[in-house]
């Protein structure tokens, strides 16, 4: 549909736009001294896909079934909440 010069423009500033982003996520974990969480940077592009694979999730179950949410039962730990007096 788009001719060669089109996708190496869009491959490249893909491409760009991910080392740089990478970069300044190195910048920041190096300067605040969380050497720990250098093993997350190259993790970064895979969580953007798996990011946007929930959005788009999201927003296809928001067109065709709006009120069937899947939903979190929130309030299951083994404590019981004591009624106020």
């Amino acid at each position: 549909m788009f001719g060669w010069s089109f996708w190496l423009v869009a491959w490249f500033d893909l491409a760009v736009g991910y080392l740089a982003t990478m970069g300044l996520g190195l910048l920041a974990v190096r300067h605040r001294g969380y050497q720990a969480l250098l093993i997350q940077i190259p993790l970064m592009p895979a969580y953007w896909l798996l990011i946007s694979a929930a959005a788009y999730r999201a927003l296809w179950q928001f067109m065709t079934a709006r009120f069937e949410w899947e939903k979190t039962e929130h309030g299951l730990g083994s404590r019981q909440r004591q009624p106020a007096s």
